[in-house]
């Protein structure tokens, strides 16, 4: 027991706790700064993954916006030539070659040109009744006939309905 009163021995015993302390400190620093870089490069990446989504998203929502905006302007243009033929076909002297002598009734009581040389459909539901405005609105309609050939051969995905 003599041995443990010894200075050398109390320097090792000190020099090893030492160490000990130094190595948990260590060991615990480095676990510390390992967890903390994680945490960050986690959070920086969501942060950067988000970013990405709203830019990839902006540009789209910008690209359907353009795409659109053609396709309005396109329709507009296509408006714009028609309406303008209607105000010169009205602007002549109003007459256009629309004769309701062409409807037939059908099996269900609805009326529709069953003529094969038509350019367009003519087609009045058994729930709708014939008078004055629809008369009026068949004789607006056939107005177009004549255009909607020439629109046909430069457009051929347009489609007309009127209800």
């Amino acid at each position: 027991m003599a041995f443990l009163h010894r200075l050398s021995v109390k320097v090792t015993a000190g020099l090893a706790a030492l160490l000990l302390l130094l190595a948990a400190a260590s060991v615990f620093l480095t676990t510390w700064g390992f967890r903390q870089a994680e945490s960050n490069a986690t959070i920086r990446s969501i942060e950067g993954l988000e970013q990405q989504g709203r830019d990839s998203l902006l540009q789209l929502v910008r690209r359907q916006a353009e795409i659109s905006d053609t396709q309005l302007a396109r329709a507009e243009n296509l408006a714009a030539a028609a309406a303008d033929y209607m105000a010169r076909m009205i602007g002549r002297d109003g007459s256009v070659s629309w004769d309701s002598s062409v409807l037939v009734e059908g099996p269900g009581g609805q009326l529709y040109d069953a003529s094969p040389d038509r350019v367009t459909d003519v087609w009045i539901g058994n729930t709708m009744t014939y008078d004055a405005q629809t008369e009026r609105d068949l004789v607006d309609s056939a107005m177009l006939d004549p255009l909607f050939p020439a629109l046909m051969d430069r457009h051929p995905d347009i489609v007309a309905r009127m209800v």
